[in-house]
């Protein structure tokens, strides 16, 4: 629960985390996956990991797919 509390706190956040992450602030690992997709993923155990779109025009972010991401 907690794993998935934050990843989904990042992908609310996209737009703020993208900035963050340049400046090495974020508790996410964020990485670009295509046009205005991102797997995003929590750096701490347990690990998930969420495949998201972002829409160009509204910023609405909707989540592809999720997974547990083991080591």
């Amino acid at each position: 629960m907690i794993a998935e509390k934050a990843v989904l706190e990042c992908e609310t956040n996209i737009a703020k985390l993208v900035e963050a992450i340049e400046k090495s602030e974020s508790n996410c690992i964020i990485q670009a996956a295509g046009k205005n997709q991102w797997l995003i993923s929590n750096r701490e155990k347990p690990r998930i990991q969420t495949h998201i779109l972002v829409d160009e025009t509204s910023g609405l972010v909707t989540r592809l797919n999720w997974r547990q991401a083991f080591e």
